[in-house]
């Protein structure tokens, strides 16, 4: 090295002339194979006799070109190591800079042919350094320092000498036997950056474009020929990322090359687009990544197939190991497919589908342990860079919002199978604190691209969605939206529902207090308490009901654990709740109905994806007992989860700009048919569930959906929903001037009693149902105090609270007969209860169920006051001025009376052949004599008229004399009668009911 560094020009022709380096590194590995046949390193010689007698009784001597065994060294003293880095260094020059700042005279010595001699003809030589890695460490990083990175001009020059395909075959050839160690990476590393710098080259080159397609083929056909783990993957992967951080499509975050300087823009969009194209030609997207990400399911096997390596290294933490590997072509395959259009779409539903099937296996265990923020970002939240490689097609421009609307579509499908694969990591002590760290930052990601494509849509009030749903896109796109992302949210949520109710048994609360869901009705409520949302203050500056926080609490212990996967799934319900919501609100039932249905076959399919026990007990070892049991569970599970999910949709939809903004038809109708799915499927029947250990009780989702129809009543009477009656219009007057009269206050309850009535009916079962003794806590509003705590409530107490105004609303507004209809069935229903009730000695509870039902039978008492009242008016209003009538008055009243006799049981207009003059005598004289009730009935039961002829009569005689009893048991006076008495009158009419 002294000899060439100070011998100028014609001492590095006389070696280059000579072949001395060449000369010198066949001799060198020759030598050190010998001493390594001599274990002259192992067990070095006491004497000079005794070396002479190791090679002379070697039983075959070692020539250049003779056949033998191990053709590398396995051992190169430190001390030739360092003697070839400085022999490099006077060849090369010192490393001074990028070549492209290099000065002129460093430029040729750098690309002299001695340089390049001492580079591919020593630094290079694999047959010397392919044994050694901690040896053949510092020689290639000298290599790397000087012709790797990202320098377009040293890859040329390395290009122009050797291909890229003899370049990876050769290293793959000495090092994918060596096990992970830190000498392994060292080396793995500079590889990948001279690697780098010739795909940079390749890729920039504009006379050839095929020689970048040529490179990128041999960079695919490599990685899909090493198994993940080995330094032939790791090569490949690193310098590809490398070239996308380069780039700055990928985050810096997650290579580990040196980042270029932040210029020439224009040049680094062409390199990347074309890489991608060369990507997409090579079917990275649709074979090659689905394939190396579940190569398993193809294989068979339970565990990631990797190379069979020497002396593995059991503490080694480094970046060479599968799950690094994996988690880097997963970065690249969202990247690839995000710019392969509708292919890239299929090619992630695939892959989706068999990542779900590989993580169920038990195949991925681990496949994202050490994964943090940087990569989950770069999944789900790409550099703005990417956007110019993909413009819009509706406004030719570039656009953030649609890049990560197509990456969300990308990324989605493949959710699940990761969340499923960190939870088979859960069982594992060492890894669990791994596994919680990469799922929360998996969903803070998920949460965070949610918020920031459909944050907007899904944080307004019904008010403000409904001036977007003339803008036909916005309408389409959010109805699609809830169409292809609400199936993985509803599987991400189960599999956690899983793993908390299988491995967090002993720590679950059983019996204890369920904390209840509260609607807002202003922005400003929703952004300062949400207690089931995921927050997220680091990123946004608005906080989010679907950004991602878990709660501050001690992650060490399983109690702390649980509540993470807790908070994890609810900020998932509210995801999915939030993109039902806003689809039911501009779709109506038409979109509603499909997009229920799909939500109900995706836990229909859950019990074929949540069998996570596979791993431990084979399919054909289980006893039928246990699968009854497993298939139970799951139905369980998939019960609880959708009671919550209803609860979160309706809890939603009840967001409006003030408290009596009324639904529209749209809203109206699609909560309508959710009120009666949740009718038809029995969510709020009594049954088993693993989060209630006696039975009898609600299950606190059962309660969560309760208290959400209780808030969906509520909503009902604040807005008029319960008032059929025509009232007389309201205006007001000011300075003799009348302002326009006020709307028809039943146009709400046209909207709102579908909604209303399968409420009520629910609600009245439900209470033969709940026991006293359960417990809810309302948390606080946002108007309360932040220091004011929750409050505890019997759920009994709640009920009968809400019906007793909701019953009062129904029926003081509702028509006559429709009101004494949900009387009669509210009572019969709290009859029902009261008897339960003392059958189980629970005195509190029939003590209010009683005082429910004497309210309810008041309140129809007065009812029949209020109509006979209106009867008599009507009378009076309508013969008082009969002679001066009109003759279109007349008419009217003609019509309006012959349909009344119809409907209260009288003959059909003109068949007994009576004139219509006399109609409103007979009129007159058919009041005379009638009893109490508004209701007129004929004489007897529903007899027909002598001889069977005649047209027959309407009648309903088991409410006949109900005005008259309700006056009798009640009485004019002022003191509350006992419920027992009440019961006692009405025991008649409310078994002619039951």
């Amino acid at each position: 090295a002294d000899y060439l560094r100070a011998g100028g020009a014609r001492v590095h022709e006389e070696a280059l002339q000579g072949g001395i380096l060449h000369v010198l590194a066949a001799c060198l590995r020759l030598s050190l194979l010998r001493c390594q046949r001599v274990k002259f390193f192992r067990d070095p010689p006491d004497s000079f006799e005794s070396l002479k007698n190791r090679f002379d009784n070697l039983s075959e001597e070692i020539y250049p070109q003779s056949r033998h065994e191990g053709t590398s060294p396995s051992f190169i003293p430190p001390a030739i190591s360092e003697a070839c880095v400085a022999l490099l260094e006077a060849c090369c020059g010192l490393p001074v800079g990028d070549m492209d700042d290099l000065s002129p005279a460093m430029q040729i010595r750098r690309t002299s042919d001695s340089a390049l001699t001492a580079v591919f003809g020593l630094a290079l030589d694999l047959d010397l350094w392919g044994g050694d890695p901690a040896a053949a460490a510092p020689v290639i990083a000298f290599v790397a320092e000087r012709y790797g990175g990202t320098s377009f001009t040293s890859g040329y020059i390395l290009r122009s000498q050797v291909s890229v395909q003899y370049f990876l075959d050769c290293i793959r050839l000495r090092y994918d036997g060596f096990a992970a160690s830190a000498a392994v990476e060292d080396v793995s590393h500079q590889f990948s950056l001279i690697l780098q710098s010739m795909l940079l080259s390749s890729l920039s080159n504009r006379r050839s474009i095929s020689q970048g397609e040529h490179d990128v083929s041999a960079c695919m056909s490599a990685l899909t020929d090493s198994s993940l783990g080995s330094v032939g993957a790791h090569i490949v992967v690193n310098a590809i990322v490398g070239v996308l951080a380069w780039c700055e499509v990928l985050p810096s975050e997650v290579s580990q090359t040196v980042e270029g300087p932040g210029r020439d823009d224009e040049r680094k969009m062409q390199l990347a687009s074309r890489l991608g194209r060369n990507l997409l030609m090579a079917q990275f997207h649709d074979v090659i990544a689905p394939m190396i990400l579940s190569r398993t399911v193809i294989s068979g096997e339970r565990t990631l197939s990797v190379s069979k390596t020497v002396n593995p290294d059991s503490d080694y933490t480094g970046s060479v190991k599968w799950q690094e590997h994996w988690q880097l072509i997963l970065l690249l395959f969202s990247w690839v497919s995000s710019i392969a259009g509708a292919e890239g779409l299929l090619a992630a539903k695939s892959a989706g589908s068999l990542l779900l099937a590989s993580g169920v296996a038990g195949s991925l265990k681990g496949a994202l342990w050490g994964s943090g923020q940087d990569l989950m970002n770069g999944l789900f939240l790409p550099p703005p860079a990417i956007a110019l490689m993909i413009g819009s097609t509706i406004r030719d421009e570039w656009s953030y919002t649609d890049l990560l609307s197509d990456r969300l579509q990308i990324m989605m499908p493949l959710v699940p199978g990761m969340v499923i694969s960190l939870i088979s990591g859960l069982s594992e002590e060492d890894n669990l604190q791994t596994s919680i760290v990469a799922m929360r930052e998996l969903l803070r990601a998920v949460g965070g691209t949610f918020h920031r494509v459909f944050g907007g849509m899904i944080h307004s009030t019904g008010g403000a969605r409904r001036q977007v749903k003339n803008r036909r896109d916005g309408f389409a796109d959010s109805i699609k939206a809830a169409k292809i992302y609400v199936p993985h949210l509803v599987t991400v949520v189960m599999a956690l529902e899983y793993c908390i109710a299988n491995y967090f048994t002993d720590t679950e609360e059983l019996e204890g207090d369920v904390r209840i869901l509260r609607p807002q009705t202003s922005n400003e409520d929703i952004r300062r308490t949400d207690l089931e949302s995921w927050v997220d203050l680091s990123t946004e500056s608005v906080i989010s009901e679907i950004s991602v926080d878990s709660p501050k609490t001690d992650s060490s212990g399983k109690l702390g654990i649980q509540k993470i996967l807790r908070s994890c799934q609810n900020g998932a319900l509210n995801t999915a709740g939030g993109l039902l919501s806003n689809a039911m609100n501009l779709g109506g039932a038409g979109a509603s109905v499909p997009l229920w249905h799909a939500v109900l076959s995706t836990f229909g399919d859950s019990r074929l994806v949540l069998d996570l026990d596979s791993t431990k007990t084979e399919k054909s070892e289980k006893t039928d007992e246990e699968g009854t049991k497993s298939t139970a569970l799951i139905n369980s599970l998939a019960m609880d989860v959708l009671c919550r999910l209803i609860a979160i949709v309706l809890v939603k939809s009840l967001k409006r700009e003030f408290q009596w903004e009324v639904w529209n038809f749209e809203l109206s109708s699609a909560v309508s048919g959710l009120i009666l799915l949740v009718e038809e499927k029995g969510l709020l029947k009594i049954r088993s569930s693993s989060k209630v250990e006696s039975k009898g009780l609600f299950a606190p989702d059962q309660v969560v959906l309760l208290c959400a129809l209780l808030d969906v009543l509520e909503y009902g009477r604040d807005a008029t929903g319960w008032c059929q009656l025509a009232l007389p219009a309201m205006s007001a007057s000011n300075e003799g001037k009348t302002a326009a009269p006020m709307g028809d206050l039943s146009e709400s309850s046209k909207l709102l009693l579908p909604v209303l009535l399968p409420c009520i009916r629910l609600l009245l079962d439900a209470v033969l149902k709940i026991p006293g003794t359960q417990k809810v806590i309302i948390p606080p509003t946002g108007s309360t105090p932040a220091t004011t705590n929750a409050v505890e409530q019997s759920l009994l107490a709640r009920v009968l609270g809400e019906l007793d105004s909701t019953l009062t609303a129904a029926i003081v507004g509702l028509t006559f007969s429709s009101a004494r209809d949900i009387a009669l069935n509210s009572m019969a229903a709290l009859r029902e209860a009261m008897v339960k009730f003392e059958q189980s000695k629970d005195e509190d509870s029939v003590g209010r169920c009683g005082e429910l039902l004497t309210k309810v039978a008041e309140e129809l008492k007065e009812r029949y006051k209020a109509e006979r009242r209106l009867r008599d008016t009507a009378l009076f209003d309508a013969y008082e001025n009969r002679e001066e009538a009109t003759s279109s008055g007349e008419q009217v009243a003609e019509e309006s009376i012959a349909v009344e006799r119809l409907l209260l049981g009288g003959d059909v207009p003109g068949a007994d052949g009576t004139n219509q003059e006399n109609s409103g005598n007979e009129r007159r004289s058919s009041t005379d004599g009638v009893s109490e009730d508004f209701v007129l009935f004929h004489q007897g039961s529903n007899e027909t008229p002598q001889g069977g002829e005649g047209p027959s009569r309407l009648g309903f005689a088991q409410y006949e004399g109900l005005g008259a009893t309700l006056e009798d048991c009640l009485g004019a006076d002022e003191s509350t009668p006992a419920a027992d008495s009440v019961v006692s009158a009405l025991a008649p009419y409310l078994d002619a009911w039951d």
